[in-house]
């Protein structure tokens, strides 16, 4: 009986030995899991390139809206690089389709950036981005379908279909649009690629000018990241986008919001901030938090 207490008194010092080696292991924080917050972000910023330059096209086209005529010739349109520099050496055409109204604008846009055109900021756009629209810009059930051609940005050439769809509650609201991604793809200068497939909503909060727009993005998106390892990720508080933070701050990803990305095993809760224009993120795993900061030039 007298070897009892002994006994218990081993088990519980090995139970807290235990739980002290636990409770020291290190946060998994590791350089895979920053690489394929990485490689979510950077496949996310790049599909969605295409749509923020279709939007300017799109809104500063008068046949958008008015429909015009199938015997008006294709035209070229001007200006767009006034209004932002990524356009300022890119070929813009407006093409009406034979079934055009002035109740169900018709047509065809090309942003031809031919065999290589770079901004301000010194990124390169090379390629095509063809934009079928159907409907008055803007006007709930109007619809947008994007795809490329030869399209890169930076060497990273970017493929995908996408289809926008308003669905504005009244025109007196924020344009807002459903967004499927269908067949998204980039290939990088090493041959690796990353997929990826989503379904978003996104509210266009349209400013004085086009450089003070923000974008408010809900929704899911899946795929794989350049490493192979496959993702799902969920928007879980809403993500706002501000383009005077990417024009002028080289900001590529959110400026607030949460999302949780599930990969590798992992559950990954990622927070961008109060609205501060930085590519700063704030990691969650396992209810531990570090801070880290993103590159535009994938991992």
């Amino acid at each position: 009986m007298k070897g009892y207490p002994i006994i218990r008194f081993l088990a519980i010092a090995i139970i807290i030995s235990v739980s002290m080696v636990w409770g020291c292991q290190p946060i998994d924080f590791t350089d895979a899991v920053v690489a394929h917050i990485q490689s979510e972000t950077v496949t996310d910023s790049y599909q969605s390139e295409p749509i923020d330059l279709s939007s300017i096209a799109v809104s500063n086209t008068t046949e958008t809206l008015t429909g015009g005529r199938y015997s008006d010739p294709s035209r070229m349109i001007m200006g767009l690089g006034n209004i932002d520099d990524r356009f300022k050496c890119a070929v813009v055409t407006h093409t009406p389709d034979p079934a055009t109204s002035s109740t169900k604008p018709m047509g065809t846009i090309t942003i031809d950036f031919g065999t290589g055109c770079a901004d301000n900021h010194g990124k390169t756009r090379k390629g095509m981005i063809i934009v079928q629209y159907a409907g008055k810009r803007f006007w709930p059930g109007s619809t947008v379908v994007i795809t490329s051609k030869d399209f890169y940005k930076n060497d990273v050439r970017v493929d995908g279909k996408l289809t926008l769809t308003n669905v504005t509650a009244s025109q007196a609201d924020f344009p807002k649009f459903q967004i499927v991604l269908s067949g998204g793809k980039l290939t990088f200068t090493d041959g690796r690629t990353a997929t990826r497939e989503h379904s978003m909503t996104r509210e266009w909060q349209r400013g004085a000018t086009p450089d003070l727009d923000k974008w408010i993005e809900e929704g899911t998106s899946s795929g794989t990241n350049k490493n192979g390892k496959s993702y799902q990720m969920t928007i879980t508080n809403r993500l706002v986008y501000a383009r005077s933070c990417e024009l002028n701050n080289k900001v590529f990803i959110p400026v607030s919001g949460t999302k949780r990305l599930l990969v590798d095993k992992k559950e990954v809760i990622i927070d961008y901030g109060d609205g501060t224009c930085d590519n700063i993120i704030n990691v969650t795993i396992n209810g531990k938090t570090k801070t880290e900061i993103l590159s535009d030039k994938g991992n």
